[in-house]
């Protein structure tokens, strides 16, 4: 486990981090690829180890340490290809050194971030290898995110998910827009899946039934649901501005995070989890340096409106400070965790 005070990984990138806004679909970007991951994972997991990708394996054999993956020249380009694609209309050519540059320094500092502060896990790390096959599959995950349908399918989760809100529409209204946006183009959701975890002839599925607040899927082999879970962090609040070579740690960490998160859906129990939630720690420490209180405060209430569970659990993750100082002050302790509970 790790602690809140024990630091993160920006301390260690004072030559990278000077702007961290990043394009919000970005993180759509992230919620696709986790959403087609996921279901084809659950399908894959089924099937014999190595058929998943025998067709599409490379001919090299060498294995590499999870570590290495990390640090590695090919995951180094993977995320510098991602913010050029991503970042075309205004990131020329002649800039790709200085950005690989900065990738390569926050993976190499993420690493040492990891070893600092969850040295055990980062020995783990140092163990675990990763055959070719499996390296293929992270990496051919993560060059996804620049990919223009990933992109289109998160620009579409985030549209209907804007505009219902815009309109005070609930949680159902979201979801009958959302199937009628993606409905039409089931075939490409299913090529994407395939495409990232091959051989894993999984079929979506967008049911009536399906609901929009988590990312779930059924446990029947040969058949994935997909549902889409609203855009967090904070893609919704903080304003984009245009990508430069100095703007990549933020979105740099979130591809580490959906690499370790893939290893750990690849291999399963050997993978420590701990680092790719440490990574997601930062990203929400990050998100609480870069927005207000009162920011965080209203966005819990508006978007938990007709959930008050929901809304205090938003509120003691986001605004830590104000709700420990509201519990003590008013003795709300013991009633919220009453209300908590009558809710499950």
């Amino acid at each position: 486990e790790f602690e809140e005070e024990t630091g993160s990984s920006e301390e260690l990138l004072p030559h990278v981090q000077e702007s961290r806004w990043l394009p919000p679909r970005v993180a759509a970007a992230g919620l696709a690829i986790g959403a087609l991951v996921a279901c084809a994972l659950v399908v894959a997991a089924g099937l014999p180890h190595g058929a998943t990708s025998r067709a599409h394996a490379s001919p090299r054999s060498q294995p590499v340490t999870v570590r290495q993956l990390l640090e590695g020249p090919e995951l180094t380009d993977a995320v510098t290809d991602n913010f050029m694609n991503l970042g075309h209309a205004y990131l020329s050519s002649a800039q790709r050194g200085s950005v690989r540059a900065a990738v390569a320094d926050n993976l190499a500092n993420i690493s040492s971030s990891l070893r600092a502060r969850l040295p055990a896990d980062h020995a783990q790390l140092n163990l675990i290898q990763l055959s070719q096959e499996q390296q293929d599959s992270v990496l051919r995950v993560v060059r996804h995110y620049s990919d223009p349908r990933v992109l289109r399918l998160g620009d579409d989760i985030a549209e209907v998910v804007d505009e219902a809100r815009a309109e005070g529409g609930d949680k159902r209204t979201v979801h009958r827009r959302l199937l009628a946006k993606l409905r039409p183009r089931l075939r490409e959701l299913q090529e994407l899946s395939e495409e990232m975890v091959p051989g894993s002839s999984v079929h979506l599925n967008l049911d009536e039934d399906d609901e929009i607040e988590d990312l779930e899927h059924e446990q029947t082999s040969g058949k994935g649901h997909l549902k889409a879970a609203r855009r967090g962090g904070a893609a919704g609040l903080l304003a984009a501005r245009r990508l430069s070579a100095r703007d990549t740690l933020s979105g740099t960490r979130d591809q580490a995070t959906t690499a370790l998160r893939h290893v750990e859906g690849l291999i399963g129990k050997p993978m420590p989890a701990a680092p790719a939630r440490m990574l997601l720690f930062d990203k929400q420490k990050e998100y609480e340096q870069s927005t207000t209180g009162m920011e965080r405060f209203t966005k819990c209430v508006m978007d938990n409106a007709d959930n008050l569970p929901d809304m205090f659990t938003c509120l003691m993750t986001n605004c830590k400070r104000a709700m420990t100082w509201l519990m003590n002050k008013f003795h709300m302790k013991d009633m919220m965790e009453k209300m908590m509970s009558s809710a499950r």
